[in-house]
């Protein structure tokens, strides 16, 4: 009896999935196509000699990986660290990769990779895959090379199938252009808004009472998250102001800047305080410590510790070394020359950072900052969202002040910082003072008005596709949920489906299926930089996985239904306060008893509405101000204190 023939299939786009037409199959192999698009899954019942259909990525969080990606961090840190020179390149202080992994190409690049390899283990394993073809897709050149180093581990047979001379040139140079590109965009965006401003407006005088919001976004819900203190601290005859960086209008039509003086407070852009030298000095380190890293590219392919389940690490990360000192580099050494200087002349009596000291943008401006007599200035920081246990999170010891909304964010805080709690301040949350005011304005039927909705649907559904993100948000737990709730409303025409996409999502599969669902009249796609709080008030229900739009839609006492495909108990963020679905069928028995079974219906609103009530009474503490005065005051306090 022969070996069984297992043959894999990979083809991620619907554009290479037509090329499988023009393919030569043998009658005695057994095909299995995987896909993370749904349309590709459709494609392939139209092909007799596919066997099975499947997924390529599995759903899986994070936390499965997070111990082995902060051992290689580690170990391409202290590489990196040979690369330091204070004359040509950059200071050691400059090479690294932070501990963090929500997104970027540095650390969350190490994330990818583990959980690609794990998801390729446990197809070819789970299949007996004996060789596999890779259908070739435009930009995804790095999960197909993760791809072939897996099988070779395993002695499997790779093929890439697919692509001219021409187009294989173009795949593997555009990387390398967009590399330089990226570098080229933010060293010119430096400069343009240097230049900009030598003719357009003066420096912000320097204040006595100076208060530092460092700002490294344009997106509506960073600015909002810092308007309301730095108001109230503006009441109180401090000087805040917004110290922005990087904040143009990436995501948004007005960058972080103007959004923040559009408030009547004061922002000041730090590319104003790069002199040209800076740009000439960040652009010739780039070239002389990217010299020296291909100098020494041998030891970091042949690193004997970069492995993972019998994967060669080495020349899989060696774009990311590349992007990293290309790219991030030149922009860290610019952004830290920028602080030096602003902070030579001025000195703030405090200063909330970008992500603490965790970012590298909030790391860089600690180091920055100019001591007033023995003390550096404070520095507060306040929690936004719910408490959840993160394997990469560091012990913050630069902060001196914790805002926090409520107990749950005080005990959890006192926990990983192991601290009596001194320095942890109940005072609610600024960030939701306006929550109020827009159900005060608005009544459901209003906010549906608003958003151009028709009033005559007996339920309305608010879907919050979150992000993909590998580790928080994979493209197949996504669009599981989002193809069911789709389902759903084509069968139930009476229920109305509002999809909020993330401030950060790309466009592409998901807009695709809403467009070709059939139920344009019950099925609405919100703007992506729309802030959500119309579209809240508008739902009867919030679904979503993990997401501050929870807490948010408590507060408009609108149920929340949480939806963690990957079995992950981590993103079970909400206690008891919401309904936990693992399983996409358990959704859709949810939801078709919700609409056929009124009883059922009133007294599910009302035991989410006792938990929300327990929930939100541990998550806020009740104040007799509004918590930005009362943030405002107790930090005036301290400052006093500190002075005395």
């Amino acid at each position: 009896m022969s070996d069984p023939n297992n043959i894999l299939i990979i083809c991620r786009d619907l554009k290479s999935a037509r090329r499988l037409s023009e393919f030569d199959h043998q009658p005695k192999g057994s095909y299995v196509l995987a896909s993370d698009d749904p349309r590709v899954h459709e494609a392939a019942k139209g092909y007799s000699w596919i066997d099975e259909v499947c997924w390529v990525e599995q759903m899986e969080s994070f936390y499965n990986v997070a111990d082995d990606v902060i051992h290689i961090t580690e170990i391409i840190n202290e590489w990196l660290k040979i690369l330091a020179d204070d004359k040509h390149g950059f200071p050691e202080e400059l090479l690294f990769f932070i501990r963090h992994a929500e997104g970027g190409m540095t650390t969350q690049r190490i994330q990818d990779m583990l959980l690609l390899i794990r998801s390729y283990h446990y197809i070819l394993e789970t299949h007996e895959i004996t060789s596999v073809i890779v259908m070739k897709q435009s930009g995804m050149s790095w999960e197909d090379d993760i791809l072939i180093e897996t099988c070779r581990g395993r002695h499997i047979d790779a093929q890439i199938a697919g692509g001219y001379f021409s187009g294989g040139l173009i795949e593997n140079v555009r990387p390398i252009l967009m590399v330089y590109a990226r570098a080229a965009y933010y060293a010119v965006n430096v400069f343009r808004i240097n230049l900009r401003n030598r003719f357009k407006s003066k420096k912000n005088k320097i204040a006595d009472k100076e208060i530092v919001f460092q700002l490294c976004s344009s997106a509506y819900k960073h600015v909002e998250n810092i308007v309301p203190l730095m108001k109230a601290l503006e009441h109180k005859g401090y000087d805040p102001v917004a110290l922005c960086w990087h904040s143009s209008e990436k995501y948004t039509r007005t960058s972080g800047a103007k959004q923040v003086r559009a408030e009547g407070l004061q922002a000041e852009e730090l590319e104003n305080w790069c002199l040209c030298s800076d740009i000439w000095r960040s652009i010739s380190g780039v070239f002389w410590t990217w010299k020296d890293a291909k100098r020494k590219k041998g030891d970091f392919l042949s690193h004997s510790m970069l492995n993972y389940q019998s994967v060669s690490l080495g020349a899989l990360l060696w774009p990311t070394i590349h992007l990293f000192i290309v790219a991030e580099l030149g922009q860290s050494y610019r952004l830290r020359e920028a602080l030096r200087r602003y902070f030579k002349s001025h000195v703030p009596l405090a200063i909330k950072l970008w992500g603490g000291t965790a970012l590298r943008q909030g790391y860089l401006a600690w180091k920055s900052l100019e001591t007033k007599g023995d003390k550096k200035p404070a520095v507060f920081e306040y929690w936004i969202g719910v408490a959840m246990e993160s394997p990469y999170r560091i012990v913050d010891s630069s902060v001196d002040l914790f805002f926090v909304a409520g107990e749950h964010h005080k005990k959890f805080l006192t926990r990983i910082l192991n601290t009596s709690g001194e320095r942890i301040k109940l005072t609610g949350q600024a960030r939701y003072e306006h929550v109020a005011d827009v159900r005060t304005k608005y009544s459901k039927m209003q906010s549906r008005a608003y958003l151009g909705i028709p009033t005559t649907f007996s339920m309305y559904i608010l879907f919050d596709s979150n992000m993909i993100l590998r580790g928080f948000m994979a493209p197949r737990e996504q669009l599981v949920v989002l193809r069911a709730l789709l389902e759903f409303v084509t069968r139930n025409s009476s229920v109305a489906l509002l999809v909020k996409p993330h401030p950060g999502h790309s466009s592409g599969i998901l807009e695709d299926l809403i467009s070709s669902c059939g139920c344009s009249e019950n099925v609405f796609l919100h703007d992506k930089n729309m802030l959500p709080y119309h579209a809240i008030n508008a739902a009867d229900m919030l679904i979503t996985k993990v997401s501050t739009l929870g807490v948010e839609a408590m507060l408009f006492d609108c149920p929340v239904i949480c939806c963690v495909l990957d079995g992950e108990q981590h993103f079970n963020i909400y206690e008891g306060a919401v309904s936990h679905i693992e399983m996409i069928k358990d959704l859709e028995k949810l939801l078709l008893r919700l609409i056929t079974d009124n009883d059922f219906r009133q007294e599910w609103c009302n035991m989410h509405m006792q938990m929300r009530k327990t929930f939100l009474a541990e998550y806020f503490c009740e104040t007799e101000e509004q918590p930005s005065l009362c943030q405002a005051r107790i930090l005036e306090r301290y400052l006093e204190k500190r002075i005395d």
